[in-house]
């Protein structure tokens, strides 16, 4: 059996601040707009120094990997959750549900576009080159199986055509001006697209 170890107290404090200084930077960029944002005022709402924010957070950027980490996780438990799909168009249609019942519901569209924008920009300080992608990993699971039991066509790479779909997903989910309705349409027929290019 697994002993449990308590967190110290200092720790404890560490991680309810940095929480508290990342709710308060997430509140700010709603607010205002992630280029506007302020750490001054972050730091104000969350009662700490400006420098209890750069110890956490390096920049406000980190904070938005902070958020893009939440989310995929949310992602990666809600198709965790889902049963395993009898066909490539459930597989695809899972994924898409995922998407939309987390990033719909849960996230900022500006929000979303400015993450996006990160490995775009690629800012000096912002290191992404071992940034984890559950999202990206657990499609890429569900294509890989896919592919062994003859779904999928397996003469390309499952991690490609999970780099691919999610690209072409996020870029509708991105949008502020679509209606969740319209939008599920909309990923649907991508879906569609895609099936007629990868099935076996």
């Amino acid at each position: 059996m697994a002993q449990v170890v308590p967190i110290r107290r200092r720790d404890r404090q560490r991680l309810e601040t940095r929480a508290r200084v990342y709710e308060a930077a997430v509140d700010e960029f709603r607010r205002e707009g992630f280029a506007r944002a302020q750490v001054d005022r972050i730091v104000a709402a969350a009662g700490v120094a400006r420098g209890t924010f750069y110890f956490h957070f390096p920049s406000k950027e980190h904070v938005l990997l902070e958020l893009q980490r939440k989310h995929e996780a949310a992602i990666e438990a809600r198709l965790d959750a889902m049963p395993r799909p009898r066909s490539a168009r459930e597989l695809l249609e899972q994924v898409v549900d995922a998407l939309l019942s987390e990033i719909v519901e849960q996230v900022d569209p500006a929000l979303l576009r400015e993450i996006l924008a990160l490995y775009i920009r690629r800012p000096d300080d912002l290191d992404l080159s071992d940034q984890p992608f559950p999202v990206v990993s657990a499609v890429t699971g569900r294509f890989t199986e896919a592919a062994r039991v003859g779904d999928l066509r397996n003469d390309i790479p499952p991690a490609q055509l999970a780099v691919l779909l999610l690209t072409s997903l996020f870029g509708f989910l991105s949008s502020d001006e679509i209606e969740p309705e319209q939008l599920r349409r909309r990923l649907e027929s991508v879906i569609s697209i895609f099936l007629r290019g990868i099935s076996a």
